[in-house]
């Protein structure tokens, strides 16, 4: 009902269209901002350094304590292989090769995440050998 032939105010004041915007502009802004920050974090990848520092730490373990020289010298991989079983996590595959400058990588998972660890030998019992131990190593699926 009108009071005095007087038009009904609340549409066609200003005041309120510059707050509707103000509102829409808002509700942009925050939708905008909560998609952007929506995307979950990556966590850095520490599995695969993990997996790399405990085969360096196993094949420097046996070559403080083991007979790691021993064996690179008579290039025994089966018993190497043997040797770091008790030292590496039960969750991991891993191959061993023993050479000189090439080596081959042909009993290698293709389809996995593969970490290497090269670990050089110089000499065994003053005799210079030259050879470098590579640890492939990867998570059994």
């Amino acid at each position: 009902m009108r009071i005095g032939g007087e038009k009904p105010r609340f549409f066609s004041s200003k005041g309120y269209i510059y707050t509707l915007e103000a509102l829409v502009i808002i509700t942009l802004i925050l939708i905008s901002i909560s998609v952007m920050f929506s995307v979950p974090s990556q966590r850095p990848e520490l599995e695969i350094s993990n997996i790399k520092q405990q085969g360096f730490e196993s094949l420097e373990y046996m070559d403080k304590y083991g007979d790691l020289r021993r064996i690179v010298s008579s290039s025994n991989e089966a018993e190497l292989k043997s040797l770091l079983s008790p030292l590496l996590s039960k969750n991991l595959a891993y191959e061993v090769n023993i050479c000189k400058s090439n080596c081959s990588s042909a009993s290698v998972a293709g389809n996995e995440t593969v970490v290497a660890v090269k670990y050089y030998i110089a000499d065994y019992r003053n005799v210079y050998t030259g050879k470098k131990v590579i640890l492939w190593m990867w998570r059994k699926i």
